[in-house]
């Protein structure tokens, strides 16, 4: 627990996978690094998210694996369905299912899935939460990118993250996304540009209604994707959608050469010299500490 080269090692690790071109990209692997970040982490940020997730009957089935995040129940009933292509694509066209399907059809949840901290690490009340939380997180990740329109590019993931921290009062998922997110910036050189887009999230995060976190997957799997979003108050994101249509993929390009967004400014045939003063480096590093 608290291993700095380990979690060095980790946020490393998560970058570098994201710096790849996909046509390297094992994404496969990412359970890896965050699990283990998420294991040196446990304290105090376990026990933090503990007290506020069981301010409620619903947090509670999270915490100690109930109902809907029953191990069980989710391998048997919630993973089928959210693996079972067939049944995504027959959804009508307004659903969240709908959505889910254009996000997972081409990834493996049951890689990921494999890789969330397991049964057999338990040797403490501290663990068991932590496989809950661990299980919980793995199959609503593609749920959340799909209610707040983040694709799964590499400033989506990061902006996820920050989502899924703040949902579950989970300090390490922000920390990761935060990483990301100022890898994105790094790549591209528009530090300012990211900064906006982190803060919109921040704004839409502060309005959205905390509850949306520990619902099960298919409590909004054949709903209205809009009814949702507007049910759990979340909002839009023009300036990240404005940032994507600039830069696309920011770590692994290859996927947009045919995007319809495409233009001009692409971050790596067309590079911009932007102004990367430390101030706005510094500005950046700072809003990890405001929360």
């Amino acid at each position: 627990m608290w291993n700095l080269y380990k979690i060095g090692k980790s946020l490393n690790d998560i970058v570098q996978i994201y710096n790849k071109s996909e046509e390297q990209m094992e994404e496969d692997k990412l359970g890896i690094p965050v699990t283990t970040l998420y294991r040196e982490m446990q304290f105090p940020f376990g026990l933090m998210m503990m007290n506020k997730a069981t301010q409620t009957t619903l947090g509670q089935d999270v915490v100690w694996g109930r109902k809907h995040n029953d191990k069980e129940y989710v391998e048997k009933t919630v993973l089928p369905k959210l693996m079972d292509m067939d049944y995504l694509s027959s959804l009508p066209s307004n659903t969240v299912g709908a959505e889910y399907y254009k996000i997972v059809r081409n990834l493996g949840l049951e890689v990921l899935y494999n890789q969330r901290f397991k049964d057999d690490e338990v040797k403490s009340r501290l663990d068991v939460v932590r496989t809950n939380l661990s299980r919980h997180v793995v199959i609503t990740h593609d749920i959340l990118h799909t209610l707040f329109k983040y694709n799964t590019h590499a400033l989506g993931e990061g902006l996820i993250q920050e989502v899924t921290g703040h949902l579950l009062d989970y300090k390490p998922s922000q920390i990761i996304g935060f990483v990301v997110m100022l890898s994105v910036a790094k790549k591209t050189g528009d530090y300012r540009g990211v900064w906006k887009v982190y803060k919109e999230c921040k704004a839409n995060l502060k309005k959205c209604k905390k509850e949306l976190g520990i619902h099960s997957p298919l409590d909004f799997i054949e709903s209205d994707l809009e009814e949702v979003r507007k049910k759990f108050n979340i909002g839009e994101v023009p300036i990240y959608e404005a940032f994507e249509k600039r830069y696309h993929n920011h770590l692994a390009p290859y996927s947009c050469r045919q995007i319809e967004k495409w233009d001009y400014y692409n971050a790596w045939q067309h590079p911009l010299h932007k102004d990367k003063k430390e101030d706005n480096i510094k500005q950046i590093w700072n809003g990890i500490f405001l929360y």
